[in-house]
């Protein structure tokens, strides 16, 4: 309604849908919920549509076929209509975020950063939406509470402690959910800093990360290693003064390069 003459028009996004054969499955439900909070704090869409809701074919590798929510039945599968990670991640949001109501939202790190604040209108109860759209990084919240429940993407529990309302958060591209009775949405003073937070190695190879803290609290580091993962605890850090390092060490295929989380 900018021009002379206009009114208001809600939108409807009649079809919007990534292919998991091209994007893959995790990315294509990444994408559904970053699209869903972005276009909802606009405020100018009024109904969105997935395309579609089950799988055209059951061709795993056909982009034109892999759009759906679900998987097609396949002989080789024990289930049909298999539910992808799309489905589940849809499941959650909704879940968590009822019916939101815009709220504000916060823009840091050149816009890679995204933070978004709603409230449930069900209920009233404030939620955010946290994710960084380039690299993994930390990132400190001011919730004005130490109240606040925190999600990933498919709705589990993520455990993360608070101070003074302030909650440390490790923040990627998959959306992290908060929950509670917020008395403010704000940056908060960041505590623990790291000096990587992903890295590439080489087989065999000893990585050091180091930690920085910059509180006279006391800090506990605790290092979780899945299983069959390649990599080996060298030595379990302990801040002298404001500093520690966590060395580890990375087994694989010799000439083989690894992500480490």
């Amino acid at each position: 309604n900018q021009y002379p003459g206009g009114s208001d028009m809600k939108i409807w996004l009649t079809e919007m849908g990534w292919s998991s054969a091209t994007y893959g499955k995790n990315v294509a439900a990444k994408y559904l919920c970053k699209e869903y909070v972005i276009q909802m704090e606009k405020e100018l869409v009024e109904r969105m549509f997935w395309y579609d809701m089950v799988d055209d074919q059951t061709d795993v590798t056909y982009t034109e076929a892999t759009f759906g929510m679900l998987e097609r039945f396949h002989p080789q599968n024990e289930y049909r209509f298999l539910a992808k990670p799309a489905y589940v991640a849809t499941a959650a949001m909704n879940g968590i975020l009822g019916t939101p109501v815009f709220h504000s939202k916060l823009m840091l790190d050149n816009d890679t950063t995204y933070a978004y604040r709603y409230t449930r209108e069900q209920d009233g109860v404030d939620t955010a939406v946290l994710w960084n759209s380039d690299t993994k990084v930390l990132r400190t919240f001011n919730f004005g509470s130490d109240d606040v429940r925190f999600y990933d993407m498919y709705g589990n529990p993520i455990e993360v402690s608070s101070k003074n309302g302030n909650y440390t958060l490790l923040l990627d591209d998959a959306p992290i959910y908060a929950e509670g009775k917020f008395g403010c949405f704000e940056t908060g003073a960041q505590e623990v800093y790291l000096s990587a937070t992903s890295i590439d190695v080489a087989y065999e190879d000893v990585v050091d990360i180091n930690i920085y803290k910059e509180t006279e609290d006391k800090i506990n580091i605790s290092a979780d290693i899945p299983k069959d993962s390649g990599i080996t605890l060298i030595n379990m850090p302990e801040f002298k003064e404001k500093a520690a390092k966590l060395s580890l060490k990375v087994k694989g295929e010799p000439g083989a390069v690894e992500e480490l989380p």
